[in-house]
């Protein structure tokens, strides 16, 4: 029986630990050890300590050595042969008393293990966000079908092999860690595999305010990341096209829609504007006939996004069992995602024009 070493990096404190611990300490499979690291710990925590300390090993750092640092010297401190990395904003779902016992299972056949997850529905801001965790998730699961290996994990919760984990050289400190090591592992070929029957229930930012900070995260360190390894996907492409496969359903309607925006502004632009502003009854009337034009072609392509994405998160949300809502994915197309979008391109101007890699983070 391998043993598998639990590591649970947090930041001050957390609500959702003491389910974490709980969880991982009732289940079935005992060949495990159980490391919290916590950097600035609060009162909180130092009760959860006390509550757990003869069942898990607590590394307590005074001063904040960030996530990265921190779970890096962890391992150090572990000797098993499976390493399941897990946030403190993670749930394990009620009733799984088989849930490492799983993880132990697939790992037999992989390298580096994806574990499926699901967003914790409390608000109108939480359900927009599990859209995001449909496409993420499936993307994974494309990757593990057509390749067995992905481009990047998702920190949240996943496994590794602990000479992978060294092979790939741990976590980098950087804001992605998580696709770094992705990335590292999929260049030495390891193999990736997507579990469908493992999952965990993951928080999502309490408000706008959290959800823009942590897509700023993202955006920046998906910059740095592609700002890094560009070429040397550029190269596999050319090798191997097929590695686009997955991402297409999700790229398509992006292009679609900056096609149509690019259109509607050049039209309005050289055309309309130009026509309108003399004094010509013609050339008014003409004016109105192209932005009318303009708008009706706009329409149409933005419901043809539309259509795109509810067949594309229909058919994943089928796939992988999630729940799925026609108004919330109205909201989210019309609304939640531009913004999402226009966050993200943001970042990639700061960090490819400005070469400004600067964000708060614990991490770092």
């Amino acid at each position: 029986m391998q043993k598998i070493s639990i590591f649970i990096p947090v930041y001050r404190e957390s609500d959702l630990l003491d389910d974490i611990l709980k969880s991982l300490l009732e289940d079935t499979y005992n060949n495990k050890e159980i490391i919290t690291v916590v950097d600035e710990p609060t009162e909180n925590s130092l009760g959860l300590v006390k509550r757990y300390k003869s069942h898990v090993k607590f590394i307590l750092n005074r001063k904040r050595k960030g996530k990265v640092k921190a779970l890096n010297e962890a391992v150090k401190h572990s000797n098993g042969e499976i390493l399941l990395f897990l946030d403190a904003d993670v749930k394990i779902p009620e009733g799984d008393k088989n849930f490492l016992g799983k993880i132990v299972k697939s790992m037999k056949n992989c390298d580096i293990l994806e574990i499926k997850k699901r967003i914790i529905k409390n608000s109108l801001l939480s359900r927009l966000v599990s859209y995001d965790y449909i496409a993420f998730n499936f993307i994974e699961w494309a990757f593990c079908k057509k390749l067995k290996k992905c481009i990047g994990v998702n920190g949240a919760a996943f496994a590794i092999k602990r000479e992978v984990f060294y092979e790939v050289g741990m976590f980098k400190k950087i804001v992605d860690e998580d696709l770094e090591i992705g990335a590292q592992a999929f260049f030495k070929n390891k193999k990736f595999k997507y579990a469908e029957n493992i999952e965990v229930l993951n928080k999502a930012p309490n408000s706008w305010k959290h959800w823009f900070k942590q897509r700023k995260r993202w955006g920046v360190g998906f910059a740095v990341y592609l700002n890094k390894h560009y070429r040397d996907f550029a190269e596999y492409f050319l090798k191997c096209p097929q590695i686009l496969a997955p991402l297409l359903p999700f790229l398509l309607p992006n292009l679609f829609l900056i096609f149509s925006t690019v259109f509607m502004l050049a039209g309005f632009t050289h055309i309309s504007i130009p026509l309108s502003a003399t004094s010509s009854g013609a050339n008014r009337l003409l004016s109105l006939h192209f932005a009318t034009i303009i708008l009706s072609w706009n329409v149409s392509v933005y419901l043809g996004f539309f259509v795109i994405f509810f067949i594309v998160f229909f058919a994943a949300a089928r796939k992988l069992k999630y729940e799925f809502s026609l108004p919330e994915l109205f909201v989210y197309v019309f609304f939640y995602y531009p913004i999402s979008m226009l966050v993200y391109t943001l970042c990639f101007v700061r960090v490819f024009v400005f070469s400004d890699y600067r964000v708060e983070d614990w991490k770092v």
